[in-house]
């Protein structure tokens, strides 16, 4: 289900659930409020954010703290003085909407595929080795981003891997260890070391696995962004 959170409604606003039939619409009270939702919905893609009483650097902040849960979430901001709010315009994320009709417009532009979990950029520890060679050699990486669905492992040894390669990797978080097997779907060769690495989709993973990666992801995306608010 697509879903929309908007937030600083006025009771003098037409009923936000009106805006589109087809969308769950969650009335916020507030950014916690609004931020947690969206921890427990991965699916939400866009908020609408009533800005006929905040500042320029009020909604910049909002913004910030949505991008970090979703870098390509649609945000519209309604009721926005365009000459004021114009420096904050994105192409194609984030839209002035001056009245409802317009802000279900871009509703309706945003339909289409949405995620179905959390992902962050969060580097984390961890080994990994090749499913097929006999001999098991291990390669120590840092994981710069993972989701339940998979990873990137940054590293400097990709000689000799290829997309479809299966490869198993070893997460270290805290005082656990916990494995996962995928396989590669990019290589990326780029100049920069922070860039070079693969992009690895899990498989074979349980769902207890699966619920762990999720849960540690929440809880790192809860703590960052209570960290922004305060």
């Amino acid at each position: 289900m697509n879903r929309t959170i908007v937030l600083n409604w006025k009771d003098s606003d037409p009923a936000p659930d009106t805006l589109h039939k087809d969308r769950e619409i969650y009335n916020a009270a507030d950014q916690k409020e609004a931020y947690l939702y969206h921890i427990e919905h991965s699916d939400v893609d866009s908020y609408i954010i009533n800005c006929s009483s905040l500042t320029i650097v009020d909604v910049k902040a909002i913004i910030r703290h949505i991008q970090y849960l979703n870098a390509i979430i649609t945000i519209i901001l309604y009721k926005a003085d365009f000459g004021v709010f114009e420096p904050l315009l994105q192409g194609g994320t984030v839209f002035i909407a001056s009245n409802m009709e317009e802000a279900a417009s871009h509703l309706r532009a945003t339909d289409k595929k949405v995620r179905s979990t959390n992902r962050i950029q969060w580097p984390l520890h961890g080994e990994y080795w090749e499913s097929s060679p006999s001999d098991r050699k291990k390669e120590r990486v840092m994981v710069t981003s993972i989701s339940s669905g998979g990873c990137f492992l940054r590293s400097e040894k990709l000689e000799g891997l290829q997309a479809g390669d299966g490869i198993s990797i070893l997460f270290h978080f805290r005082n656990f260890d916990f494995l996962a097997e995928g396989s590669i779907v990019r290589i990326n060769k780029g100049d920069g070391a922070a860039s070079r690495g693969m992009a690895v989709s899990f498989k074979k993973v349980s769902p207890q696995t699966e619920r762990y990666i999720q849960e540690i992801i929440d809880e790192k995306i809860l703590s960052e962004i209570m960290d922004m608010i305060k």
